[in-house]
């Protein structure tokens, strides 16, 4: 090897017994420096978007009858769980729980492949030099990772929702179909009219998921000594305790922020032209119903909250266990 003035100089072996300097293994360097795991991102994009499609079909019905008794406190407020299944079937049929469907499921991909994305991004990146994070951590990139898949994705997919229910519990509904309403909606209204809602819609999203993960990773901690580890989803306990954590985790959020998500409902549905703004929306629910108000849709949105979220972090996990033997 040459250097800058020509010379030549060779390389020289060290006397035996004399190692040469050498850095800490790459395991122990801090998880900000160590080398990016290959196509974990992908990883978590897959996971995420797969088992976000499968939990929207299995637990649709309970988001269509939180929807409609939110939109309709006065008629389906007032009446039990049991009688809004029953005069559902009666006017709709079984496929009538499905109403709205087609957006959720075409945008349940990129929000929970978003949201996992970002929150496992996040959590490497906070992690200590024995790769474990703090309760704050998983709290805060769950918030994160919920107000990224709101302003990028939920925003647009709650608005064509609330919209597509509310017209077909009119008397006369005005669209044909789920596509027909998601072109009328833009014909009518542009981009603009599909983030309606938008900030309640991020303060509802930041917040879930801050409580969810914040819950599932300390129930993880607890249940099996560390936040990082997988429940190991393929096993019967696995599966179990995965399951469990993550229905706990949604029964929290939904305690946590059930009055955002009724606002939320509101300012997306077809009369938010009613409110001039969620402040007003906030005082026009307040003297209408009182507190009580802000806690409807409570139950079937505690069924539907509680299943996908059970739903959706075992199935991650799964497909994730599943990918790391493959790719």
């Amino acid at each position: 090897m040459a250097t800058e003035d020509g010379k030549h100089i060779t390389h020289v072996t060290p006397p035996a017994g004399i190692p040469l300097p050498q850095g800490p293994p790459v395991n122990q360097l801090p998880a900000w420096a160590q080398p990016a795991k290959k196509k974990e991102g992908v990883k978590s994009v897959v996971a995420g978007g797969l088992s976000g499609a499968v939990e929207i079909m299995i637990m649709m019905p309970t988001e269509f009858l939180k929807t409609q008794v939110q939109l309709y406190p006065q008629t389906y407020g007032k009446q039990s769980l049991g009688w809004c299944i029953k005069e559902t079937i009666k006017t709709r049929g079984i496929t009538g729980f499905w109403t709205g469907v087609k957006p959720l499921l075409v945008f349940a991909i990129p929000k929970n492949g978003v949201r996992f994305l970002v929150v496992n991004k996040i959590r490497d990146f906070l992690k200590d030099d024995q790769g474990r994070n703090k309760t704050w951590q998983n709290a805060f990139s769950g918030a994160v990772g919920g107000a990224v898949e709101a302003g990028t994705v939920v925003a647009v997919q709650e608005t064509m929702k609330v919209r597509l229910i509310h017209d077909s519990l009119r008397e006369q509904p005005r669209f044909r179909g789920a596509f027909h309403g998601i072109y009328t909606l833009l014909k009518e209204e542009g981009l603009r009219g599909c983030y309606r809602g938008v900030l309640t819609t991020i303060l509802k999203q930041s917040s879930n998921q801050a409580i969810r993960f914040f819950t599932y990773f300390k129930l993880k901690d607890n249940l099996i000594g560390s936040s990082s580890a997988d429940f190991n989803p393929s096993t019967v306990t696995g599966a179990l305790l995965s399951v469990f954590s993550g229905a706990v985790a949604g029964a929290a959020s939904v305690f946590g922020n059930t009055p955002i998500d009724v606002i939320k409902t509101k300012m997306q549905g077809m009369d938010a032209s009613r409110y001039s703004s969620t402040f007003d929306c906030v005082k026009q629910t307040y003297k209408q119903d009182g507190w009580r108000g802000f806690y409807k849709g409570t139950v079937p949105r505690l069924c539907r909250v509680a299943g996908d979220v059970a739903i959706t972090m075992y199935l991650y996990e799964l497909f994730v266990q599943a990918l790391n033997t493959v790719w």
